[in-house]
């Protein structure tokens, strides 16, 4: 019969592959955000295009922003992420 002896991950390396896993998905989160807020951010055009629409102009900029600015607080603290864990390893 044949036994494989399975390996053990320690603490240390448990928790260093979560923050890997953590910082990728940080930053693949901000990067999807990004892309569903640039559409926003140029729908603005088209909505100050038509007259009377400057209030959805100003909501779909101001929504677009507010997007923006979450994908790249996200993707940002990815990075902080990999760069701490990265640090601890050296």
């Amino acid at each position: 019969m044949d036994h494989e002896q399975k390996s053990v991950e320690t603490a240390a390396e448990s928790a260093e592959r979560m923050d890997r896993r953590d910082g990728e998905l940080y930053i693949a989160l901000g990067f999807f955000i990004g892309i569903v807020g640039l559409p926003v951010l140029f729908g603005t055009y088209f909505a100050a295009q038509e007259p009377g629409r400057m209030h959805a102009a100003i909501v779909n900029a101001v929504c677009g922003i507010a997007l923006l600015l979450i994908a790249a607080a996200s993707a940002l603290y990815g990075v902080f992420i990999l760069k701490r864990q990265k640090n601890r390893q050296a």
